[in-house]
């Protein structure tokens, strides 16, 4: 989109801005996808466009890199150009967007305040309750799904702060195959802005697992730190090295309220934990006052 002269003027910065500057003698091809990711971006970026749309861009580079991205994007949006911004990190389309579309399949569910419309996605596509069926819910594609996740059960439901988070996952067999070595079972919780706060996994704690009958249970019990608010669980499954099953913020749960001062409102209290801590006063008496 650029002329031979837009180019030339631009190019340095361009590299400079991807940082692939030892990589340009590199046909494109072999590039990873992070770099061309990158690369794309940065072109895009430069080309000074009435609209720009990125998706995901945010998705692959290091945090520095994301930061020049959203500073880049916001200049754009400073002098007046439009950016359609799409993403599933929460607390990037917050501090950037002042609009938000929620879409499902390519039709509009909800388009209106960006607050809004992350609680709208929150309540649209993520079931709660004690119990949840997982076995419903819609899988990746180039997953192996002979062995996935049946349900949940919190084994203590509503929970509350500083109370354990405690919980059962069965498991369920798709095919012929009845035995599966070498399970790892690894679970993440998001905050409502979609930042990770927690990952477990058996393989973390040294523990293996073989699954040879979807009457077995898996408990999970974590120390729960978290501030009372609401809350996404992923669930990641694989056997053998091969992934078989993979729920992306499947489950939403709410911590009720609590914190750990008797403090009458949590709601005044900001940060994302809530740490004991002490205060204490030392006085001077050496002026006999």
């Amino acid at each position: 989109g650029m002329t031979s002269a837009e180019i030339r003027s631009k190019f340095d910065e361009i590299v400079a801005f991807s940082e692939i500057e030892k990589f340009l003698d590199t046909p494109v091809k072999r590039y990873s996808s992070g770099m061309y990711v990158r690369l794309a971006f940065a072109v895009a970026a430069h080309l000074e466009p009435e609209i720009l749309v990125v998706d995901e861009v945010l998705a692959v580079g290091d945090t520095i890199f994301q930061k020049k991205c959203i500073d880049k994007m916001m200049e754009g949006s400073s002098q007046g150009r439009t950016v359609l911004f799409v993403s599933h990190n929460f607390s990037a389309v917050k501090s950037f967007c002042s609009r938000a579309v929620l879409l499902e399949e390519g039709k509009l569910i909800f388009t209106g305040a960006v607050q809004e419309a992350i609680d709208a996605y929150l309540q649209e596509f993520q079931p709660s309750g004690k119990e949840v069926d997982l076995h419903s819910l819609k899988r990746r594609q180039g997953q192996s799904n002979e062995l996935i996740f049946e349900k949940i059960k919190f084994l203590d439901y509503p929970l509350f702060f500083g109370k354990p988070i405690r919980f059962s996952l069965k498991l369920k067999t798709t095919g012929n195959k009845r035995n599966f070595a070498s399970l790892e079972l690894g679970l993440a919780i998001r905050d409502k802005n979609n930042v990770y706060m927690i990952h477990c996994s058996n393989r973390f704690i040294d523990k293996s697992f073989e699954h040879t009958s979807d009457r077995s249970e898996y408990i999970f019990e974590i120390a729960n730190n978290l501030k009372p608010g609401a809350y996404s669980l992923t669930l990641f499954l694989r056997c053998e090295e091969v992934i078989q099953d993979w729920l992306v913020n499947a489950v939403k749960f709410d911590i009720e309220d609590g914190n750990p001062y008797n403090f009458a409102d949590t709601k005044q209290i900001q940060g994302l934990i809530l740490p004991e801590f002490n205060i204490e006063q030392v006085k001077d008496n050496s002026d006999g006052k």
